[in-house]
């Protein structure tokens, strides 16, 4: 991280990220079927789960 803080031009980026802030309650949990679906609007043809343990999931996705 540091490598990418001193780097002059992503500065501007580095900074702007600073200015952001991620307002999600703690109890949201977005929808398996969401991202999938999210994925398939944005051209990926391939959409699946690669790997689930417990609630957490790898999604693999080929355009």
């Amino acid at each position: 991280m540091d490598s990418i803080e001193a780097d002059p031009e992503l500065a501007h980026a580095v900074a702007e990220r600073g200015t952001r802030t991620w307002n999600r309650p703690d109890n949201h949990e977005p929808r398996y079927d969401l991202h999938l679906n999210l994925l398939r609007d944005a051209g990926f043809r391939d959409v699946g789960q690669i790997w689930q343990y417990g609630r957490s999931r790898i999604i693999a996705a080929i355009k």
